[in-house]
């Protein structure tokens, strides 16, 4: 989970610098990128 910091930087410039938004948009990217790991099989990543 160390690489998440990189991406909350990301998230948070794109948001504006809110950090809420930033960590809504960080559990739907989650979310999203779940769906397509099984979605595409490789649920084992």
């Amino acid at each position: 989970m160390a690489s998440l910091t990189p991406d909350r930087q990301r998230l948070t410039f794109r948001a504006g610098g809110d950090p809420d938004l930033a960590a809504r948009t960080e559990r739907l990217e989650r979310r999203i990128g779940a769906f397509r790991r099984v979605a595409s099989g490789g649920a084992g990543l």
